[in-house]
């Protein structure tokens, strides 16, 4: 499965960022938590398209 947007988001707003930078990972091991999307720490990360919405 891949992801089109990520969503980072607080109380009063959310951001979608838009990136082809991640990684999915299997995680059978933890019934929560099935599957990871990552990126590597402390990367700089290239976004095709950011939004910044009111939530």
């Amino acid at each position: 499965m891949k992801y089109d947007f990520i969503t980072i988001g607080g109380a009063t707003e959310d951001m979608m960022i838009f990136t082809d930078e991640g990684i999915l990972f299997d995680n059978k091991k933890d019934i929560l938590r099935q599957k990871l999307l990552a990126f590597e720490y402390g990367a700089k990360i290239i976004a095709d398209k950011l939004c910044a919405i009111p939530s």
